[in-house]
C-alpha cells in the first residue's frame, strides 16, 4: 500500500498560495504568536511573535513551509517553549486543547 509518492505531483491545484496584504497587517497587530495558512497548512503569512516563539518561517522557501510535515520533520518545531510554558510543552501541544473540545463535540474519543 502506498500513501504517498514523492515523485509524483499533488493533485490538489486549488490551492491558495497568496493572500490578500490586508490579512498579513491584522495579524501584524496581535501580540501572540498568530499565523495563516492554506489547505495544505503552507503558512502564508505570520507575526514577529510566531517568529521568535513558533519557528522562524521566513528561513524557509515558502514551498517548504507545509506545518504538517515541519512538526515531524524540523527538530525546532519539537523544541520546548521558549517562556511561561512546561518543559515538557512544545508549540503544536497548543492545539491538544482545541482538538479535545472539537472531538467532545463531535462526540469522538480523543
Amino acid at each position: 500500500m502506498e500513501l504517498w509518492n514523492p515523485h509524483v505531483p499533488d493533485a490538489v491545484s486549488s490551492l491558495h498560495t497568496t493572500l490578500n496584504p490586508q490579512w498579513q497587517d491584522i495579524i501584524g497587530q496581535l501580540s501572540y504568536p498568530s499565523f495563516i495558512s492554506n489547505e495544505k497548512t503552507q503558512v502564508l503569512a505570520w507575526n514577529e511573535a510566531a517568529s521568535e516563539i513558533i519557528a522562524d518561517f521566513a528561513s524557509w522557501p515558502a514551498s517548504e513551509r507545509i506545518m504538517l510535515r515541519l512538526m515531524f520533520t524540523d527538530e525546532s518545531l519539537r523544541r520546548p517553549w521558549p517562556i511561561g510554558r512546561s518543559s515538557h510543552a512544545t508549540p503544536w501541544r497548543c492545539f491538544e486543547p482545541i482538538m479535545t473540545s472539537i472531538r467532545a463535540t463531535r462526540g469522538l474519543s480523543s
